[in-house]
């Protein structure tokens, strides 16, 4: 009989380390539903802020009927241009040619580039046109050299007969991943956690954007970043997760050494 009683005390001692565990790990996958939540939201408000840098140069254009002189481009990107944000550079783009740039260091290769005309690029172009608002083209290399995305406001002006059309571009191009650094992505390992930001780019290719390249995410909490026109993925998983099992195996072990006690 007493035999049983152990037996039985173990048995509990297992039920009860298991239940454990699985509250656990439903406290942990809250935590970083709650985190990723967070971080995903953040990630989206940053990016949208900064491709709406653009309405500044677009309402300019509107107001001085498409003439804008490269002093008076200057002065207005200069007061969107922040240091240090990720961004590459603004671009003012009559007709879809880049025309003027700020900074114009490290933007040479692009100007006067026609984006109708690059086969590659003139579908993320249209897209903008078609839908009368920013479209993002990228992720991918520039052709100014590494990783970005590229915003483009389209600006439409009325002629004398009161017809609409399409004038060209305000654009904003950002360097990645450092336009990124402001939503504190990079603060996520410090708390224990491992992310990923990925795209799935035009050819069906994941396309990591920030974070370990190399991280399964299987078993991750994922969030979705709405950018013009595309969707990014936030992926979310603990750097620890063996910590739950080995809470619930010293929950275990006390269990059994109470049984113990209690047995003698």
């Amino acid at each position: 009989k007493m035999a049983w009683i152990l037996i039985a005390g173990i048995l509990l001692s297992a039920a009860l380390s298991l239940l454990y565990y699985h509250f656990l790990q439903r406290q942990e996958r809250a935590n970083i539903e709650r985190i990723q939540l967070i971080y995903t939201e953040r990630t989206e408000n940053l990016i949208n802020s900064v491709f709406h840098k653009t309405d500044v140069l677009a309402a300019a254009v509107k107001l001085e009927n498409g003439n804008i002189t490269e002093e008076t481009f200057n002065t207005i990107a200069q007061l969107v241009y922040e240091k240090d944000s990720g961004i590459r550079g603004i671009q003012y783009m009559p007709g879809a040619v880049v025309t003027y740039s700020y900074p114009l260091a490290g933007n040479e290769g692009v100007m006067g580039k026609n984006f109708l005309e690059i086969p590659e690029r003139k579908k993320d172009v249209m897209l903008a046109i078609d839908t009368k608002s920013i479209a993002l083209s990228g992720p991918y290399r520039l052709i100014q050299g590494g990783l970005g995305v590229v915003a483009r406001n389209p600006v439409f002006l009325t002629d004398e007969s009161g017809n609409e059309y399409f004038w060209g571009f305000s654009a904003i191009v950002l360097d990645l991943p450092d336009a990124l650094t402001s939503a504190g992505l990079n603060h996520l390992p410090e708390e224990g956690y491992d992310f990923q930001l990925f795209c799935i780019n035009e050819n069906g290719e994941r396309l990591v954007i920030a974070g370990d390249a190399g991280m399964d995410t299987a078993d991750a909490v994922t969030g979705i970043i709405q950018v013009p026109h595309h969707a990014w993925t936030l992926a979310i998983v603990s750097m620890h997760p063996l910590q739950n099992q080995l809470k619930a195996g010293v929950a275990f072990a006390l269990c059994l050494l109470l049984t113990g006690i209690l047995w003698k």
